[in-house]
């Protein structure tokens, strides 16, 4: 959780304690003591209450000077007040070794006494208080282990995958030479587990670009062989343009795409013009047959692959695989639709998030209108919207969570991110209004509901979003808005 407390000097003594939260420390007692004290002192020195800074914490706390600045200046209830002597003896008792284990019931207790002291001087200070959840902390308690679990899992997992490739000299020797440089697991136990964590991820991210090396090395002999049906693979290659163009919302004209045939060589006129959902799934099967039965890779394999790694937020490999996708799948829009969605994701600067979302909106309205297209029956149609709206819902969340994850940053260099992201929002809603399929109607509703809920939470509203917009919103979901807000935009002309 990011918290910025009153100083940078509070907030590292804060991150620390929650470091040692994760990895289920004992530290934590002494880290908590030392941010208690300097947090008080903090008070203390703001409000030119004299101290002995000679003295410890559990002392000042009782001296009477400052025990009347904490209670009647401040207004700290008995319990938060009295609360305070008693958990800095418990945490100088630990250094004591009376107390040895760390509970979670421990880790909430105290952690709710240090919110609720600092939210008494938030309020003293006419601030905005920082809300306390304890769920937070209860699913980060301990969380070091168990990441060190997983890492450890998914090296033992990769490795066993290239056990055979490695044994049999199937790697290059570039890859070799990285597989041998992998710390062993005896020399990893002499590290701390945050150590730990940090090899792990470090030879995760080695075993997977060893693993796509070896995947791509078998994906160009596999195309090798397909070039034995050139007149599909050509076919393929020219689809898989024309499908990855009009998903990343770039035009294609037929002029384009006669380019692109005359460019291969070997094209063959057609005596019989063959449907062309009917040739790709002859083509599909033909394909997969062949990356099965004499390479043993199938799209299925590459789609868990890829989603693996977006999943893990590898995104550079992910759109690897899904650009490899797009080639024996040509006419799929997921595969083109996750490798466009790579791009705008990873780390980034603010200013690159602002520019991204008008891009991210034209890939996402190509997608719909190139499933809406689709010659298929339309239930199948209702289906494949249905995928591609899952798709789209966990971007704009994750996309929404971002920015109240990080909203004192977003507030301090772009206090108009927010309406950015609601115009974000009400840019998808509108590419959606003219497609009657029924798969849409639900996701009109949560792009609704999410930027009411922006608007509510921010008090910012898009210039976008006019009040007839607003009021569409209301209709849509939510009856409980005050439609008399002010903070609509006026109307466009």
């Amino acid at each position: 959780m990011q918290i910025k407390l009153f100083n940078e000097s509070l907030t590292t003594r804060f991150n620390t304690l929650e470091r040692n939260i994760k990895s289920k420390s004992n530290s934590f007692y002494d880290s908590y003591l030392d941010l208690l004290e300097a947090t008080i002192k903090y008070f203390l020195d703001e409000n030119n209450v004299f101290y002995d800074d000679s003295r410890t914490c559990g002392f000042l706390v009782k001296e009477s000077s400052i025990k009347d600045f904490l209670v009647n200046t401040l207004k700290l209830d008995d319990y938060t007040y009295n609360k305070l002597p008693d958990y800095i003896k418990k945490c100088n008792d630990h250094k004591h070794k009376k107390e040895k284990n760390l509970g979670i019931d421990s880790v909430i207790n105290y952690l709710k006494v240090y919110y609720d002291l600092i939210n008494y001087y938030i309020d003293f200070i006419k601030g905005v208080r920082v809300e306390y959840h304890a769920e937070y902390f209860s699913s980060i308690f301990g969380e070091t282990e168990r990441l060190n679990n997983e890492y450890r899992e998914e090296v033992s997992r990769l490795k066993d995958e290239l056990k055979e490739s490695y044994e049999n000299n199937k790697l290059s020797k570039s890859d070799v030479e990285q597989y041998k440089s992998l710390l062993s697991i005896k020399d990893l136990e002499l590290l701390n587990l945050d150590e730990q964590n940090q090899k792990l991820q470090a030879q995760i991210s080695i075993l997977k670009d060893i693993k796509l090396n070896s995947m791509e090395e078998k994906l160009n002999k596999t195309i090798d062989m397909l070039n034995n049906m050139q007149d599909y693979l050509i076919e393929n290659r020219i689809i898989a343009r024309r499908t990855s163009k009009l998903i990343d919302g770039r035009d294609i004209t037929d002029e384009e795409l006669a380019a692109e045939r005359i460019k291969m060589e070997g094209i063959k006129t057609e005596s019989k013009p063959q449907n062309v959902f009917e040739k790709l799934n002859h083509q599909d099967e033909q394909i997969d047959d062949i990356s099965q039965k004499l390479e043993g890779i199938s799209i299925e394999n590459l789609y868990t692959l890829a989603k693996r790694t977006w999943d893990s937020e590898d995104y550079q490999t992910a759109q690897k695989y899904y650009n490899h996708i797009s080639l024996l799948n040509p006419l799929d829009w997921e595969a083109p639709l996750y490798a466009s969605l790579c791009n705008y994701k990873g780390r980034h600067d603010i200013y690159f998030w602002e520019d991204s979302f008008n891009q991210v909106s034209k890939i996402f309205a190509s997608t719909i209108n190139y499933i809406n297209n689709l010659d298929i029956p339309n239930d199948k149609k209702e289906k494949e919207m249905s995928r591609c709206i899952e798709i789209m819902k966990d971007y704009m969340l994750k996309v929404k969570r971002g920015f109240f994850e990080n909203i004192g940053i977003f507030n301090k260099y772009s206090p108009d991110y927010v309406c950015k992201v609601e115009s974000f929002f009400l840019t998808v809603y509108s590419h959606t209004k003219e497609i009657n399929l029924n798969s849409l109607i639900p996701f009109r509703v949560f792009l609704a509901e999410e930027c009411l809920d922006l608007i509510k939470r921010t008090g910012k509203t898009s210039s976008d979003i006019t009040k007839d917009i607003y009021m569409d919103f209301v209709q849509i979901k939510d009856k409980d808005f005050n439609t008399n807000s002010s903070v609509f935009a006026a109307p466009k002309k």
